[in-house]
């Protein structure tokens, strides 16, 4: 580390120290003012406000998204990295920030305004991209589709768990919807008239049932629910739909499970005769963690006193993101820091965390390793070659089963 990377990640630590009041107090008010996916319009508005206000260039409602951002700033006539802050600041339905949303969005803000009075001597560009419903919404792939991430070289966010992991991954994840039309009859007096959509449904998760016992093993896994069943009882239900999810560790995997998921529904309409069709297909990819970049974040870590409990690569967090999809097209990690490890996510436990003492902490520490990391990036051009060589040879790899137990 030379001496300029030194003194610049102690004045970035030192400069979200001064913005500690500025920082906790945003998380406060996004936690008692908690917004749902793609409805997140007070916070974008108070993220994209508090960034304008110091320098960067706000765009707002980019890829179409009305409460999607991207603000950027840049202080140096020399060419050099895009490092992009990834903001989450959605919550969940009923349970407010349970997943730690407000502390992701607050920790990417203030680590590029940490940055900002420093982007005079760093080579480069700092910019937060506000991303959206990554609740079950997938703004992320919305905006990948629509080229946000075109424009940045890394990208890093951190996530708040039980844990501290910095090469987190992540499962890929395909949702979508199946309907079932018959003919309603009355139940008891012309059954033989009816077609039975629910009884489709059933047959559909027979099937379902009856596949899982041939899906691969290690963290594949296939879950969904009857959305409705029929209005009732006397009548033989004409309607019916189900909502089911595919998690496997690789989005190849997850598209060949649906095909045999879409065969399952086919033959039960075809058993009940009843007419079936697919809707609101939606794909998560896997993420692909950048293990340079993983190792520059663990060093900073360890200079802010954090006793690191999983090196490199690390597979134990069972859930999918809008994430993966960033990391097929820009090198990206999604580290882990512990809060507590003794809480369950999405909990109103969590959530409570997130405002409190131990939680402001945290917070704080989120957005100096980011900004410290992103240092990293901005002053060694042997590690952004390095970064890139690792993201040029594994994005099109195939998953390695090994390396997927959790």
């Amino acid at each position: 580390m030379t001496e300029v990377t030194e003194r610049l990640k102690q004045a970035a630590a030192d400069r979200v120290d001064a913005l500690r009041d500025t920082i906790c107090d945003l998380n406060q008010q996004l936690y008692d003012n908690p917004e749902i996916a793609f409805q997140e319009t007070r916070a974008a508005a108070w993220l994209t406000d508090l960034l304008d206000r110091d320098g960067f260039t706000v765009e707002r409602k980019v890829a179409d998204l009305d409460t999607a951002f991207r603000a950027t700033f840049r202080d140096s006539s020399r060419e050099g990295a895009t490092v992009a802050f990834l903001a989450e600041y959605d919550a969940l339905p009923k349970l407010g920030h349970a997943c730690c949303h407000n502390m992701i969005g607050m920790g990417s803000v203030g680590a590029a305004m940490a940055l900002r009075p420093l982007m005079k001597e760093l080579d480069g560009t700092v910019q937060v991209l506000g991303t959206p419903a990554e609740e079950g919404g997938g703004g992320k792939v919305i905006m990948a589709e629509a080229g946000l991430f075109d424009q940045a070289d890394v990208a890093m966010m951190v996530h708040p768990w039980n844990v501290t992991a910095s090469g987190a991954n992540s499962l890929a994840r395909i949702r979508f919807d199946v309907e079932f039309k018959g003919k309603p009859a009355h139940s008891f007096m012309h059954q033989e008239e009816g077609s039975n959509a629910l009884a489709a449904t059933i047959q559909t998760f027979n099937g379902i049932n009856a596949l899982r016992e041939h899906l691969r093993p290690h963290n594949s896994m296939v879950h969904g629910i009857i959305t409705h069943g029929g209005e009732f009882a006397i009548t033989v239900p004409d309607y019916s739909a189900a909502s089911i999810f595919i998690m496997t560790p690789e989005i190849g995997y997850a598209r060949e499970v649906y095909e045999k998921m879409k065969k399952c529904a086919e033959g039960a309409a075809i058993m009940t005769g009843t007419e079936v069709s697919f809707h609101s297909y939606q794909e998560l990819k896997h993420l692909i963690p950048n293990l340079k970049l993983a190792e520059a974040f663990d060093l900073n870590l360890e200079r802010l006193g954090f006793e690191i409990e999983n090196r490199g690569f690390y597979g134990g967090v069972l859930c999918a993101t809008d994430v993966g999809d960033v990391s097929h097209i820009i090198p990206t990690i999604q580290p882990y820091l512990r809060l507590d490890k003794r809480y369950t996510w999405h909990t109103p436990e969590v959530a409570r965390a997130s405002v409190s003492e131990k939680g402001e902490a945290l917070l704080l520490n989120m957005a100096k390793v980011l900004a410290m990391t992103a240092v990293d990036i901005l002053t060694s051009p042997d590690l952004f070659k390095a970064v890139q060589e690792e993201f040029r040879s594994t994005i099109g790899q195939r998953e390695r089963p090994e390396i997927w137990v959790a």
